[in-house]
């Protein structure tokens, strides 16, 4: 039975309510909602399940719920919604704040790639991100295992993950493209490898292209056209990496100039297809004994126990925050703002504009006298925009 009604309905009630729900000024009062959106800008999206594992591990999950919710109505996340063969799940990606507040903290610009994943690719998306979230949380995994319980706090955040990763690179979105071209019948035909994500692990010089692969597609075929079927990727990654134009370059390192070894993972759902794609892998590798790329299948778990103790040698033991300082700030001269105060002031600033926006669009398309702007209007942006610049980097 197909699930597109059931994800149709679903995208349906997802948009109900959100017209429904209005607006809130939601505080980011700790470094966990710093890392939880940092984490979104590197991995597109991430399920509710993978949210909770790296940022609220052991928590109550009703309280969990109702964070997320908050920062939902806030605009720092987006919810997004999708059928699998378990019923109804949940993923997070950045809403327009949440995009405001990535960039004034990482000093990006973000306007590029924030489309959402439609509901028919989201199962593919959440199984690539189990190897970043199993790699996110493994320091924090054996930090918690070693500490015994989540310890309960009267303020902070409490233990969680953190975005940051010395140890590899992770892209999902970008210059993800890899063009090449290849010789048929004595001509050049252009050609393109898109992975579904590029790993990088600087101190073993590997690079490592990522397909997702949930067993929707063969893994082999007669049918060249079928470019799913994973030997066909094989053949093409192997193409990429071997043949060139010329003078003894391949069209590989003629993009990656750091000499890194080229792997490609397919990273799937089971051990059953994991080993029959590793079967299909061994017979490929028989026809061509000298080939130029690496390449294997694996699930994220055995995966992450593989990588985890290179990516995160010599980590220094997770801390949680400290907890919230009752006493409020004392001012030297004049008044003190904190940086969420000024993000409370600045998102109900925007909806305000928002509203008198639509307000004097609707005037104008009728005929009619424009609202006026409320007095102060001008030296509240020039306030706003002095906060943005004086924001901590």
């Amino acid at each position: 039975m197909s699930n597109e009604p059931k994800t149709a309905n679903v995208e349906k009630r997802v948009v109900a309510a959100k017209a429904a729900a209005k607006p809130v000024a939601v505080e980011l009062s700790s470094s966990r909602d710093k890392e939880l959106v940092t984490c979104l800008v590197e991995a597109r999206c991430l399920s509710r399940d993978q949210l909770i594992r790296l940022f609220w591990p052991g928590r109550n999950l009703a309280g969990v719920r109702k964070r997320l919710s908050e920062l939902v109505r806030g605009d720092v996340l987006k919810r997004l919604a999708w059928y699998d063969r378990d019923g109804e799940n949940l993923a997070y990606g950045l809403g327009p704040r949440g995009v405001r507040e990535a960039e004034l903290w990482l000093s990006v610009d973000l306007d590029a790639a924030r489309e959402d994943i439609t509901p028919a690719f989201l199962d593919h998306h959440v199984l690539l991100s189990e190897l970043y979230v199993g790699l996110l949380a493994a320091p924090l995994e054996a930090q918690l295992a070693k500490d015994g319980a989540v310890p309960k706090r009267a303020g902070g955040a409490g233990p969680h993950a953190r975005a940051a990763h010395p140890g590899f690179t992770w892209k999902v979105i970008g210059e993800m493209d890899m063009p090449w071209k290849q010789a048929v019948g004595g001509a050049l035909e252009a050609r393109l490898l898109r992975p579904d994500a590029v790993m990088v692990v600087p101190s073993q010089k590997r690079r490592i292209f990522i397909e997702s692969e949930t067993g929707s597609h063969t893994i082999t075929t007669s049918n060249a056209q079928r470019l799913g079927a994973t030997v066909n990727k094989i053949e093409r990654y192997e193409a990429y990496c071997s043949t060139g134009p010329g003078k003894g370059v391949s069209w590989y390192a003629e993009r990656y100039t750091d000499g890194y070894r080229p792997e490609v993972l397919f990273l799937v759902p089971t051990p059953l297809r994991r080993d029959n794609v590793m079967e299909a892998i061994a017979a490929w590798k028989l026809k061509h004994p000298r080939a130029a790329c690496t390449f294997r299948s694996a699930v994220a778990v055995d995966e992450v126990k593989a990588l985890a103790p290179v990516v995160w040698a010599n980590l220094p033991p997770m801390k949680a925050d400290p907890p919230k300082s009752a006493e409020a700030p004392k001012p030297l001269n004049g008044y003190v703002v904190s940086m969420d105060e000024a993000a409370a002031i600045r998102t109900f600033y925007e909806s305000v504009a928002k509203d008198i926006n639509q307000r004097k669009g609707r005037a104008k398309a009728l005929g009619e006298p424009e609202p006026a702007w409320p007095a102060g209007s001008n030296r509240v942006n020039a306030l706003l925009a002095r906060f943005t610049a004086e924001r901590p980097k």
